[in-house]
């Protein structure tokens, strides 16, 4: 029975660091496929034309992942103590705090309105297009991703949106909008740039 017992346990802790060493195998996969379709599913409603994440939501979406990975780890290192349970615990719950904070940090573009939100402890600020006074687009020549359009609306908040491929493919819809709601539009250096649309 003893024989059984020790054969348990260090199967147990052996599949504990292979859940680990799993998850940091995948990690990529994770950040790049199911990242974006966990933003879709929460985020995306009606009459949504894009969802948008900044950078530190994907920074806290990694450190989540691989605390993640560590706590399972831990398992193995500690080898079940109560001690290592504790740790682990404590690992599993900044990973599930840093998670969730990053899923909270979007904004999120539609035809009937802007929907922006910092982080999990901040408010959501929902705003009608008439709200928008006016976008403000910022070009580097020497890296594209660095480009990006301010939304800046009557209150004083600022939305950050990166300039995509997806955002391009809907600034016509966009520019219409400004247009309706009388939205100033200020340009950066490049000439390649007539209000949200090409010239």
């Amino acid at each position: 029975m003893q024989m059984q017992k020790g054969l348990h346990k260090l199967e147990w802790y052996h599949t504990s660091l292979g859940w680990g060493m799993m998850l940091l195998f995948l990690s990529p996969i994770w950040l790049f496929l199911l990242v974006p379709m966990t933003t879709m599913t929460l985020h995306e409603v009606p009459f949504t034309l894009f969802v948008q994440l900044p950078k530190i939501a994907y920074v806290l979406y990694t450190i989540g992942y691989l605390l993640f990975a560590c706590a399972c780890i831990s398992q193995f290192l500690f080898r079940g103590s109560t001690k290592g349970k504790l740790v682990g615990c404590a690992i599993l719950v900044v990973s599930i705090l840093c998670i969730a904070d990053g899923t909270q940090r979007y904004s999120r573009v539609g035809l009937d309105s802007i929907i922006v939100r910092d982080s999990l402890w901040s408010q959501k600020h929902v705003y009608d297009w008439k709200d928008l006074e006016e976008v403000v687009y910022h070009h580097t020549d020497k890296d594209r991703s660095y480009s990006n359009y301010e939304f800046r609306f009557r209150d004083g908040n600022v939305a950050t949106v990166a300039d995509s491929v997806i955002v391009q493919g809907w600034r016509n819809i966009i520019q219409r909008k400004m247009d309706e709601n009388g939205v100033a539009y200020r340009k950066g250096i490049t000439p390649a740039f007539n209000g949200l649309s090409n010239s």
